[in-house]
């Protein structure tokens, strides 16, 4: 096999490659907005027969009881599994990058039509292009942070005035 035709088969390799990463990250996407979903409805379906049960005293303690400990797994469940997607999709998105880094200097011209740039250097990310902390993550490190500092959350000041700090520029307060 010559040069050009084994340039030729790693290109046709690469582009597949990219549509199959493409297609991982829309999977895990679309399997993490159905979790959630999954999620929210349990706990609004939860949130309205317990209004119903709350009518009769003496059926609420075993409802309760069946209820919010399913709810509570459901939820530490989705949650785990929602973290794993986001991972999952980092990476696709890191692989990605490779290859639009691989295309992006293929030839001089490819530059104008990558708004990324040539993507992730051989020695790793760049600092603004490292995946960002869980809200999970940046929790559990806060409260790290806080136990070493003495145990005490740091206390949040207020404006001194908090109506005009909400309010929305353009926004009248006489409108009704």
């Amino acid at each position: 096999m010559d040069e050009q035709a084994r340039q030729q088969a790693f290109v046709s390799a690469l582009v597949t490659e990219h549509f199959v990463l493409q297609s991982a990250r829309s999977t895990t996407v679309t399997e993490a907005n159905g979790r959630a979903a999954i999620y929210l409805t349990s706990v609004s379906s939860a949130l309205v027969a317990f209004g119903f049960v709350a009518q009769v005293a003496n059926q609420l303690d075993p409802f309760m009881a069946a209820v919010l400990p399913a709810l509570f797994v459901l939820g530490v469940f989705t949650f785990i599994r929602l973290v794993e997607n986001s991972i999952e999709n980092l990476v696709f998105l890191e692989q990605i990058q490779r290859i639009r880094g691989y295309y992006a200097g293929l030839v001089p011209e490819a530059q104008a039509f990558f708004a990324s740039g040539t993507g992730t250097p051989p020695d790793g990310p760049s600092p603004s292009r490292r995946p960002r902390r869980s809200s999970a993550e940046s929790s559990a490190g806060s409260a790290r942070a806080s136990r070493r500092a003495g145990g005490r959350w740091p206390r949040r000041s207020r404006p001194a005035s908090s109506t005009a700090s909400t309010r929305r520029p353009g926004s009248d307060s006489r409108r009704r």
